[in-house]
């Protein structure tokens, strides 16, 4: 599955979401006492606004806002493997000449800023470095050090898979990345921020989609009764490795019963980090970061979480992954009561390959994964039940940007011993991913996805024979926002929300008061050969590029569509077409009726 990011830029886009409730706070320590929140815990009041609450501005470059005399490219048709299909609003702008620019008038107070860019590949691979200038107020303030080392990714591969080369070839994809920093000075409310090639920045050309802006605060202080991992050789800043400091530190907390403290640093890691119950705090996402330095030879996370209770807070995780062949996780495991909040993970293949019961994933950053963002599954002979991911904001995965999987049991194991229920995600965003969906899922019962907000690939029930799940019973798909979604993976010309029954069955899935603007292609796309039944109430499908609602023709099943309604069909398409003759439609109150 391919890519198709973005949302449609009219103007200057400016995300800017006032944080709401207490795991959206972006410094706040590991929650301590009790149970993790569920997802089987009753759903919050809806918010007008869905997706993630952020605490930064996110500043689209080829809106009509910005001044720039570099070039503005945005993309047309929908076409894949370029650089306009994976940016974040299917556009940017390129800077080539000295003296070209790109201006963000009317900036908020920030003094952190990211940066998503592209600037070439090394003639043999393996990317270069370049600087690029920044100012505030036409005055250059510092030089941004760039680099194309993880993105730029060869090859068409195999069928059903992206070019995982690193060798220039053909079918060059995977065009951005993104680098953060602290701003010099800092900028105050009404600033004016500039990018610009200036004599010294040598990199042929350079192509911004975007860049966030933050006010990222002061380091947090340690939490009390907490044993900093200093205080067992780790340095943060000598450039030698720190694992072994780090697992000192972590076994003797968990001996003691005391929380982990990482300082303001950046600490090397080379090899896991084994949580049992061990809660582990960092001084904040933009201060404490943990560098891993290795590929692995077998399949691992920074963190893996074991037992009851594990935490971790406040802390950035940077792999060293150049493809999708690294094993490398931001966190994995099997653990019961496990939290994970504001953590920022990037370079990783995934940031969360996770399995167990009563889990929270909230207001972490994905970036720049090379397969799925966060993946709630059901492991290796394992159950996974009452997962709560909230508040997460993923941009530029290589697969999935969010997954909900459930899969078949082994030989001998019964299907009620390897199951994933209740699993709720909500209050996300997912931007941009260049392989895969916004969201998948696929298998278990009792889900519930709400409140989201999907930008780019769109939301999937996949059930592939490749990657055989158990059925899709019970979910609840509701006051999601899918723009400018769907993908035109091998010409298939996918919907903004596509359900592939290719292996199992789906039976009791509710899709309601959903709004699709602007998808690529369908709105709502149906396909598989197995049974489906799925009630489709109160959706709001605008300005689709093709049919609203399709049924292709091997689609088994039934479907009922309740008040419905299509806005700005194009001019002699049919809203509904079902072109298959198992597939039974009932039809109440829809505004084509």
């Amino acid at each position: 599955m391919l890519l198709h990011a973005g949302r449609s830029s009219p103007g200057l886009i400016i995300v800017l979401v006032a944080l709401l409730g207490g795991c959206s706070q972006p410094d706040r320590p590991v929650d301590g006492g009790g149970s993790a929140p569920t997802a089987a815990a009753a759903a919050p009041a809806a918010v007008d606004a869905p997706g993630a609450r952020v605490p930064f501005t996110t500043l689209e470059a080829e809106a009509d806002g910005t001044l720039t005399n570099g070039t503005r490219r945005v993309m047309g048709a929908p076409v894949e493997r370029s650089p306009e299909s994976e940016a974040s609003g299917y556009g940017y702008v390129q800077l080539e000449r000295v003296g070209d620019f790109l201006e963000f008038p009317q900036v908020p107070a920030a003094d952190a800023l990211v940066i998503r860019h592209c600037i070439p590949d090394a003639p043999e691979g393996g990317g270069i470095t370049a600087t690029l200038g920044l100012y505030v107020n036409g005055v250059r303030r510092q030089s941004l050090t760039l680099s194309s080392r993880h993105n730029w990714l060869y090859g068409a591969g195999k069928p059903g898979e992206n070019g995982q080369g690193n060798t220039p070839t053909a079918f060059p994809h995977v065009y951005w990345d993104e680098t953060r920093l602290f701003i010099s000075g800092g900028i105050r409310p009404g600033d004016r921020l500039r990018l610009q090639k200036d004599a010294g920045d040598e990199a042929s050309f350079y192509r911004i989609d975007l860049v966030d802006v933050e006010l990222a605060g002061a380091p947090l202080a340690a939490p009390a009764g907490a044993l900093a991992v200093t205080g067992f050789g780790a340095d943060g800043g000598d450039g030698k490795p720190d694992t072994q400091a780090l697992r000192d530190c972590i076994a003797a907390a968990k001996a003691q019963g005391r929380p982990v403290w990482i300082p303001p640093g950046r600490y090397l890691v080379d090899a896991s980090l084994r949580l049992d119950g061990v809660r582990v705090q960092g001084a904040g996402m933009w201060h404490s970061t943990l560098v891993f330095t290795e590929v692995p030879e077998r399949w691992t996370g920074v963190f893996d979480l074991a037992g009851a209770g594990s935490a971790v807070a406040d802390l950035a995780i940077d792999g060293p992954l150049v493809s999708r062949k690294g094993p490398l996780h931001g966190f994995s495991g099997f653990a019961r009561d496990w939290q994970v909040r504001r953590v920022w993970i990037s370079h990783t293949n995934t940031a969360f390959w996770m399995a167990g019961d009563d889990g929270v994933v909230s207001a972490c950053r994905v970036r720049f994964t090379y397969a799925d963002g966060i993946n709630i599954n059901n492991g290796s002979k394992l159950t996974t039940h009452r997962v709560l991911v909230e508040d997460n904001h993923c941009r530029g995965c290589g697969d999935d940007s969010i997954a909900i999987l459930c899969h078949q049991p082994a030989a001998g194991q019964k299907a009620e011993d390897r199951q994933t229920t209740q699993v709720t995600v909500r209050h996300n965003t997912a931007i941009a991913p260049w392989w895969a969906s916004c969201c998948d899922l696929a298998g278990g019962e009792g889900h519930v996805i709400e409140d989201n907000l999907f930008e780019g690939a769109g939301l999937v029930i996949n059930l592939p024979g490749a990657y055989p799940m158990q059925p899709q019973g019970t979910a609840v798909i509701r006051r999601n926002l899918l723009r400018r979604c769907g993908t035109g993976y091998q010409d298939q010309r996918r919907g903004a929300l596509w359900i592939y029954a290719g292996s199992t069955t789906i039976d009791g899935v509710v899709v309601e008061d959903n709004r699709i603007v602007r998808p690529l292609f369908k709105g709502i796309d149906i396909q598989g050969s197995c049974a489906q039944a799925i009630v489709f109430r109160n959706n709001r499908i605008e300005a689709p590029g093709m049919e609203a609602v399709s049924i292709g023709a091997k689609a088994q099943g039934s479907g009922r569509f309740i008040a419905n309604q299509v806005l700005d069909l194009p001019a002699g398409v049919t809203a509904l077409v079902n072109r298959s003759a198992s597939y039974a439609v009932v039809q109440e109150g829809n505004s084509w009726r």
